[in-house]
């Protein structure tokens, strides 16, 4: 019988059920043998609702969390675990060919993000992580409740610390090190000002939002052909009560 490793295993035993079917992007990985040292393939259904585009690589085979949502554009390698509640937004690329990428509970990664280390090295993404469209992480450490502006780069060996907000743009450059609760922004980045804490409830509020539409996600993305003309009295999407900071500033008469 072939030896799973635990990511392998768990992953299979979610997925067993339809192992009959193999959807676009189907991978079958192998393991080894552990009697006779010979490679066997597994058959690993990695169609599941919600669920995107899932490679081994090396014979070690993404983990996803049961209440994690993963878009089905969304392509994530090897070495990755996703933690419950997660967000992955479509295109988004988790590359754990060269080492391993830990997303924790309730983070989201954007849309087009791309993650990834050098050899040996890990991203890590603690819990209610806030990872914005287009950045990329690369073998760096972002402590618990961390905002990562749109487009910024974060380099290696980087360690973001907790409740940090990192504005649009920024490039982190290698070995950085901030601490908790600060504004970082700018290229090279560098701390602009400690963060107040309305700010930092905003944040969080902002990543709770991303929680709920990994819970909405699972059912209502839908795979649809585009409608040729514009209904009458088109509604728009149901969506929760939240702005953006300078907008919620004026709301609420923050500092």
């Amino acid at each position: 019988m072939a030896t799973l490793h635990r990511c392998q295993h768990s992953i299979l035993k979610r997925n067993m059920a339809n192992a009959g079917s193999k959807p676009q992007g189907y991978v079958v990985p192998c393991v080894e043998n552990s009697q006779n040292g010979s490679k066997q393939r597994l058959q690993v259904d990695q169609g599941a609702k919600g669920m995107g585009g899932f490679y081994a690589f090396d014979d070690v085979v993404p983990v996803v969390a049961q209440s994690a949502f993963v878009h089905p554009d969304a392509v994530v390698i090897g070495d990755v675990i996703i933690a419950d509640g997660c967000y992955i937004g479509p295109a988004a690329v988790l590359r754990g060919d060269f080492g391993r990428i830990v997303i924790g509970e309730g983070a989201n990664i954007q849309e087009t993000c791309v993650l990834h280390s050098f050899p040996g090295r890990d991203v890590v993404v603690e819990r209610f992580g806030h990872v914005g469209h287009g950045a990329v992480l690369h073998g760096c450490h972002l402590e618990e409740n961390v905002l990562i502006g749109m487009n910024s780069v974060i380099m290696d060996e980087v360690r973001i610390g907790q409740s940090c907000i990192v504005g649009a743009l920024s490039f982190v450059k290698a070995k950085s090190k901030f601490e908790p609760k600060q504004m970082i922004a700018g290229s090279p980045a560098r701390v602009l000002r400690p963060l107040t804490e309305s700010e930092i409830d905003w944040k969080t509020r902002g990543t709770g939002v991303y929680q709920e539409l990994a819970r909405r996600a699972a059912d209502e993305v839908v795979a649809v052909d585009p409608l040729r003309d514009v209904e009458p009295d088109r509604r728009r999407v149901r969506v929760p009560d939240f702005d953006p900071l300078v907008l919620d500033r004026l709301r609420t008469k923050y500092p």
